[in-house]
This record gives C-alpha cells, sequence and structure tokens, in this order.
C-alpha cells in the first residue's frame, strides 16, 4: 500500500489547512507516518484532526508499511543497581537489571529489574513489534516502542526451562504465539516432551496457556525456538540419538523432525557449540551454521525443501579477520540489502554478498552489550488500555 494511494476517508479540508499553515493533509499524513509512536502519542493532542489522521486504521496501516522497511536495531545491555557489584557479574546471588537502548529513530531508554542471577535471563530470538524476556519467574513481553511491559500467565505445567521457549508473529491474524515445551516425565532413559502455547492479540487482555493434548516429542531441546513459515524449529539436544531438529506445526499442532544436512559435522551439535547461535531464520528461511567444517569459515545452511529435508549450503563466509577466540561466539542476526548483518558483542558488522567482504558499523562500536534485535516500531497494544 503506497502512501499515495489512500482512501477519500482521510479528507483535506480548508480549515484544516489554515491551521496547519496551508501544508496539505496528504502531506501530514506522510510526515507523521515516519515518526515513531511515543512521538505521536504526543502528536495527537495537537489538534482533533491529527488525533483523528493517526487513530484512523489506513494511517495505521501506512505507519506499519513504512516501518516495516525501516526496522529499528534494538540494543539490550546488562547493568547493575550500584557500581559496587560490578564485580559479581558471574555471582549466582547477584541481582541485575536489563537496559534497553534502542538506535536509529528510536529515543528510549528504560530499564527492567529482575531480582535473579544474570544467567537465569534470557531474551527470545524475535524479529518483529516484541521481544520477550524468560526468566524464573515467567514470560515478560514487552514492546519497545511504547515502553510498556507485562508478565504473561503463569504457565499451566511449571517446569522451567531454559530452552525450549519460542515466540512467533502470524501477520495474517495480528498476533504472537508463545511456546513453552517441558518435561511430561521425570525418567532419564526415556524423553517425552509436552507442548503448551499461549495467543495474544493486539489490544486483547485474557491471555491463558493452553496445553496441547496428544502432542509430545521423544526429544530433548536444546536450543531457544525459530519461527518460520508457521512452523516452530529447535536443536535437540546432543544426548539424543539421533540428533535432529524438532519441528512444532502450530497448524495442525503436531511434533516432526528434520534431519540436518547430511556432512554437517557431529561437533556442531555439541552442548558447547552455542545452540542459541547456530538455528536461525535469514531471510525468512530456516537456517544451521557450520562453523567448524573448514576452518575461520562460516558455512551457512538454508533449509530448501521442508518436507524432504533439502539442504543447501547457500552462503560461505570467510571470519579470519577476526581473532580465533571470537569465531565461535558471532552470531548473524539478519539479510538486509544483500548484506548479512553479523553481531560480535562489541559490533556490528556486515557481510556483502557481492563482494564477500566484511565491514564495521564503526558507529557501534564501544560497550559489549549481550543482545542485539531488528525491532518494527508498532503501535500494538498489550492489554486494552
Amino acid at each position: 500500500m503506497s502512501l499515495n494511494n489512500r482512501p477519500e476517508k482521510i479528507t483535506s479540508t480548508a480549515a484544516t489547512d489554515q491551521r496547519s499553515h496551508q501544508i496539505p493533509t496528504d502531506s501530514i499524513i506522510q510526515i507523521l507516518a515516519r515518526l515513531p509512536v511515543k512521538s505521536l502519542g504526543k502528536f495527537k493532542c495537537v489538534s482533533k484532526e491529527w488525533f483523528r489522521i493517526i487513530a484512523d486504521p489506513y494511517f495505521l496501516s501506512l505507519h506499519n508499511e513504512f516501518w516495516s522497511r525501516n526496522p529499528n536495531l534494538l540494543i539490550v545491555r546488562r547493568s547493575f543497581a550500584a557500581k559496587e557489584d560490578m564485580d559479581k557479574v558471574y555471582f549466582e546471588d547477584q541481582t541485575g537489571e536489563i537496559d534497553f537502548s534502542p538506535l536509529k529513530v528510536m529515543n528510549v531508554h528504560f530499564r527492567f529489574h529482575q531480582p535473579y542471577p544474570l544467567w537465569s535471563i534470557k531474551l527470545l530470538p524475535s524479529n518483529g513489534d516484541l521481544i520477550c524476556l524468560v526468566t524464573p519467574k515467567g514470560y515478560h513481553i514487552c514492546n519497545p516502542s511504547t515502553q510498556v511491559m507485562k508478565l504473561l500467565p503463569k504457565e499451566d505445567i511449571k517446569r522451567y526451562e531454559i530452552f525450549g521457549s519460542a515466540m512467533g508473529y502470524i501477520k495474517n491474524s495480528n498476533e504472537y504465539v508463545f511456546v513453552h515445551l517441558f518435561r511430561k516425565n521425570d525418567s532419564p532413559r526415556t524423553i517425552r516432551m509436552g507442548c503448551e502455547i499461549l495467543r495474544v492479540k493486539d489490544g486483547e487482555e485474557d491471555y491463558k496457556w493452553k496445553v496441547v493434548e496428544g502432542a509430545f516429542c521423544p526429544f530433548l531441546a536444546d536450543s531457544f525456538g525459530i519461527f518460520v513459515d508457521n512452523v516452530f524449529y529447535w536443536r535437540s539436544s546432543y544426548q539424543s540419538r539421533p540428533v535432529v531438529l524438532i519441528s512444532f506445526d502450530l497448524e495442525n499442532e503436531r511434533f516432526g523432525s528434520v534431519n540436518p544436512p547430511y556432512d554437517l559435522p557431529y561437533i556442531d551439535w555439541r552442548v558447547d557449540a552455542h545452540p542459541h547461535n547456530d538455528v536461525l531464520e535469514l531471510g525468512g528461511r530456516l537456517c544451521l551454521v557450520d562453523r567448524f567444517t573448514i576452518p575461520h569459515t562460516l558455512r551457512i545452511w538454508v533449509l530448501d525443501d521442508p518436507k524432504n529435508h533439502t539442504w543447501i549450503c547457500q552462503y560461505t563466509i570467510d571470519v579470519s579477520v577476526y581473532p580465533k577466540h571470537l569465531q565461535g561466539d558471532l552470531c548473524l542476526l539478519k539479510v538486509w540489502d544483500e548484506k548479512i548483518l553479523i553481531d560480535t558483542r562489541r559490533s556490528l558488522d556486515y557481510y556483502h554478498m557481492e563482494t564477500n567482504k566484511i565491514e564495521r558499523m564503526s558507529c557501534l562500536t564501544g560497550e559489549e552489550w549481550q543482545w542485539v534485535r531488528f525491532h518494527t516500531t508498532s503501535f500494538f497494544k498489550l492489554g486494552s488500555k
């Protein structure tokens, strides 16, 4: 939908043009559509006409269209309540805070405090309006655009699992789906994983977990879930034989499995091979990262045919420009404008697909951060207010 192809619902009037210093309503709409949510909340008070424009469903769709093409980078850092606590970062009794500092257009700074050890606070993979932190207390969803955070209801099956959690966005229904995997038995020899899901819709407050009856998986998840084409994927634990990708089809609510590429070495699937970095979504496709077959090289495998488990090696990235101790920690974030964004925890770099070169975004170097996410400015409401 183009900003210039609007319906007649939002019309221009002489009175409006006079109040706006003769600026046409079309121009006002195009300008406002490029502003972040927090600014638009203030501009609603300028006049009744601006309030009507900003609240109009068509304007909201224009705003979403523009920001979907121009996402923000969300930088998440860990900080502490007091300077004297800095040397206690690795202590399990340390109380930490999560410090959000988005870049680009968004000028936001706020904190999230939880009385838990820092290692137990995780940020789920995401690529949309909302982000989700998982703590021993539960799932904390947040819209950085509005700075609203909400704790989801406690899971029906109260088994805290670091891995096995996932979130995904369904565009057709404008809702987020959260998945929690849990062990259905306590036997160390036999693994039976169950599943419960929760759906969050724009402006609704009645959230409730639903245990998926009859769905179980014989593999233990060893990664956070990735959502691609209405299917969640997890990497199975290195303890499982054989090691596979666990799949959960959201439409029929059934588990399945996907075999990895035939020549992906077993070392990639060990518990120390950074499982949260090696299963990811790039360009709307499920990918696996092979860090060990070729020295100083990342091979990115793409699931070309989910039904027949066909993989292709789409990209081969030479990472010899990085020190050897950093090569295993490089996190691939997103394919954008023929580039792959790479997170090194201290800098963000671009791999250019055409030139096969890596360039650094020098403006982002400096203090180490914990996570980086692409984030879309959005009016998505966590509740009715």
